[in-house]
């Protein structure tokens, strides 16, 4: 049975899996398997639309990050970039410490404080945007 490429490229940027993409195109997972073992050019349709899938979705995460969301520039800062947190706690009485080191280079090129910052919080309250402990 003939399976549409462009069907095939567009369920697996909808992200479908071999299960999902042979419900939908009446077939069973064996032949979305076999088809893919036997033909190359079958494989590249799958992986054309899984790497548009991941590349819509990368896009999206940038624009976030651009739009100023905090978690998602550092996330994407660890994801892309290497960065990485260093979490000390520092528990002299009631006050802790959480400093925040983020290593890699400022891409912001704006003018803005380092990446580094000290959060203190009491061990009744957390810090803004932290959970209660």
């Amino acid at each position: 049975m003939p399976l549409d490429p462009r069907q095939v490229e567009e369920l697996a940027r909808i992200g479908c899996t071999e299960a999902d993409m042979a419900a939908v195109l009446g077939v069973s997972v064996d032949t979305i398997q076999r088809r893919k073992r036997a033909s190359c050019e079958f494989c590249g349709v799958i992986e054309k639309g899984q790497a548009s899938l991941r590349n819509s979705v990368r896009r999206l995460q940038v624009k976030k990050a651009l739009e100023g969301n905090v978690t998602m520039l550092i996330w994407l800062g660890k994801q892309l970039l290497g960065q990485s947190d260093r979490h000390e706690m520092s528990t002299s009485g009631e006050q802790r410490v959480r400093i925040v080191e983020v290593e890699g280079p400022d891409l912001t090129n704006d003018g803005a404080a380092p990446a580094s910052a000290a959060l203190p919080s009491s061990a009744d309250a957390a810090a803004p945007g932290l959970p209660s402990r």
